[in-house]
């Protein structure tokens, strides 16, 4: 009876667990995709584009490839050609636990939430898609034809390789490696086995070119493309085979998730002098894109111990099914301003204003089909005591949904170039921005969750017997409404100083605030409810169910800084070394990144 009753709490456990694993049918579809940084975003080379530094030096430092951030007019140099190409370390971000995927074990829940949930606390740390290397090459084809013409491209490559998450008793990768030492004359059953991985690849290629129109004026034009691509997949199994006596233990589980996006952007712009010392400027520019995101899991737990006519009787089995596909498509009008004001032969004043509007459209669809059921039996020989359990469970999702995310978003940079001395230079800068963005989201659901099961117990005189069954059924209509609003300033500071004419160090620190305030809600709309308990059914109908998250107050303080020495072994190569510790005041977070880049002035 102790070895029934404790594979009865084995059972009982085995059912409740996955409970707190599956969807929460009120969670809104568009909440488990997996947003990058650049999704529906200009994507530009920038060479100091470290964690923290690389929002605040555009338009603030006159750089071959910063520039292009405000115009493609300005693809200019001095010399006939420029080259660059940079190498970086990839960096480390945590995941955070600050909501359940809509469906299956929270394996990746930092990685599922949508951009801008605000964290809660850490989980583990992940490898965020961005690139690791870039390129670029400006020249004029035909100096003599025609010197007023430049165009260049530039290439940037996102490449990544990681786990998917990490595994729970990772037991499998062990007996792999004993598997493969085992001779090649004995048969192999494998046991157990897995996989875990997460490819990352991005592709970023751009062309620009600029013409002079004039003594003063001057306009470009440039278009760019993006191509990325994250797939992988998780997975075990676990089969040991028949024991000793009459028993089967089977389990397996697999999810998997794959993600495409490409965009093409387009924009043109001009700049002029409209003073001796002062320029100004501009730049137009829309970008057209799509994210699909597609993913799937199974599972299956199977248990048997004895035989249905033995003593004692155990079994359990489960097994669920999972898909869903989620698609963001549309775009974001972007706009920029500069102004640039040589105050004297030493100091260089710039001020820029960018703006971005995005609308989108959203859709989804899933469907979740799981089941469980269990039966425990004993029977005593030659008493009257016997037992009897069964249960058994199954739940059915199906949703389809479309909705609109719109934001905008506003920088303003300003910043002063000051060369201080012949051997050192300064530049000081401010960057703010504000954002807000909203998504609304509409999916019709359809659900039904059913529950049964029976005792019966009996012991000399003693005689218990009880059942339940239970069934839901719903049509109904999820609403989603998430607004977030971000407002930060960034203070930049960086130094140059010449040790000799073939080194160079930089140094800087960079200060960032950033007030984030964001509301969720979540309103059901029920058409209509069935509950069924015992054979007594009630039915409801066109009824509403609000849930709203707290509204969430966060400040976050961040402090950046780069170290770096620049090499010129001729006056045609640079080679610059950048190290970037950062520290943050809401995770206790320290880290360091680097930066390898190389300019060449043939």
């Amino acid at each position: 009876m102790k070895h029934v009753c404790s594979l009865f709490a084995v059972v009982v456990l085995a059912a409740a667990v996955p409970a707190s694993a599956q969807y929460t049918d009120n969670r809104a579809l568009q909440k488990a995709f997996e947003n990058v940084d650049f999704f529906f975003k200009p994507a530009f080379v920038n060479p100091y584009g470290l964690e923290g530094f690389g929002t605040g030096v555009p338009g603030l430092l006159n750089d071959p490839l910063l520039n292009l951030h405000l115009t493609p007019s300005l693809a200019q140099q001095d010399s006939s050609s420029y080259a660059y190409v940079d190498f970086r370390s990839t960096r480390e971000a945590a995941r955070h636990d600050y909501y359940y995927p809509l469906y299956g074990v929270n394996y990746d829940a930092a990685l599922s939430s949508f951009v801008g949930y605000w964290p809660r606390y850490h989980i583990q740390t992940y490898r965020p898609a961005e690139p690791v290397m870039s390129l670029a090459f400006i020249t004029n084809p035909a100096p003599n034809r025609t010197p007023d013409l430049t165009v260049g491209i530039t290439y940037q490559l996102a490449t990544d390789a990681q786990a998917y998450y990490d595994v729970p008793n990772n037991l499998y990768r062990g007996l792999d490696m004993a598997n493969a030492a085992v001779d090649e004359g004995y048969p192999v059953t494998q046991v157990a086995g897995g996989s875990d991985q997460m490819r990352t690849t991005g592709h970023f290629p751009s062309a620009f070119a600029a013409l002079q129109l004039s003594d003063t004026w001057r306009v470009g034009a440039r278009i760019a493309s993006a191509s990325f691509d994250r797939n992988g997949e998780v997975g075990n199994f676990h089969n040991p085979g028949p024991a000793t006596v009459q028993e089967i233990n089977f389990s397996s589980q697999w999810d998997s998730r794959n993600q495409e996006y490409d965009h093409l952007d387009f924009s043109v712009g001009a700049h002029g002098q409209v003073s001796e010392r002062v320029v100004v400027g501009g730049s137009l520019g829309y970008l057209s894109g799509k994210g699909t995101q597609w993913q799937d899991g199974a599972s299956r737990f199977h248990y048997l111990r004895g035989l249905p006519a033995s003593e004692e009787f155990s079994l359990h089995s489960s097994g669920s099914l999972n898909e869903s596909l989620i698609q963001r498509e549309g775009g974001a009008t972007r706009g920029n301003l500069f102004l640039r004001k040589q105050i004297d032969e030493n100091r260089l004043l710039s001020v820029s204003w960018t703006g971005r509007w995005q609308s989108l459209d959203l859709s989804g669809r899933v469907l979740v089909d799981d089941s469980t059921q269990s039966e425990n039996y004993s029977n005593r020989p030659n008493t009257s005591y016997r037992y009897d359990h069964r249960y058994a469970s199954s739940n059915f999702d199906e949703r389809l949904g479309t909705g609109t995310g719109d934001g905008n978003e506003q920088r303003l940079h300003v910043g002063l170039d000051w060369q201080v001395s012949s051997k050192a230079r300064l530049l000081i800068g401010a960057a703010g921005a504000r954002s807000v963005e909203s998504l609304d989201t509409r999916e019709d659901v359809t659900s039904r969750w059913s529950m049964a099961w029976s005792n019966f117990w009996t012991d000399g005189d003693y005689v218990e017997s009880n059942a339940m069954d239970q069934e839901l059924i719903e049509d109904k209509e999820v609403r989603w409404e998430y607004r977030a609003r971000r407002s930060s300033l960034q203070i930049p500071v960086l130094l140059w100083h010449d040790l000799s004419s073939h080194f160079q160090l930089v140094a800087g620190v960079t200060r960032t605030h950033q007030d984030v305030e964001i509301d969720d809600e979540t309103i059901a709309m029920i058409h209509r409810r069935e509950v069924t308990e015992n054979g007594v059914t009630r039915v409801t109908s066109r009824f509403g169910e609000s849930f709203r998250e707290p509204s969430s107050f966060r400040t976050v303080i961040e402090t950046g800084a780069i170290l770096g020495i620049t090499a010129r072994p001729s006056s045609q190569v640079d080679v610059r070394l950048l190290i970037s510790p950062r520290w943050s005041d809401q995770y206790d977070t320290r880290r360091t990144d680097w930066w390898l880049g190389i300019q060449l002035r043939p």
